[in-house]
């Protein structure tokens, strides 16, 4: 799917957002990504490495 920003260029996609990065690499550094130690989310802020 193509779209158009402001200016009039197309957008290719493709871009990943944050927040899907951060899935990833929870995924593979934790041992409960549902339960984060190592990558935790502060809300308001954004993200932080574990204590």
């Amino acid at each position: 799917m193509r779209a158009r920003n402001r200016r009039g260029d197309e957008y290719q996609g493709g871009a990943i957002s944050v927040p899907t990065y951060i899935r990833h690499l929870r995924t593979k550094l934790e041992d409960d990504p549902a339960r984060p130690k190592v990558i935790q989310t502060v809300f308001g802020f954004g993200y932080k490495l574990g204590d």
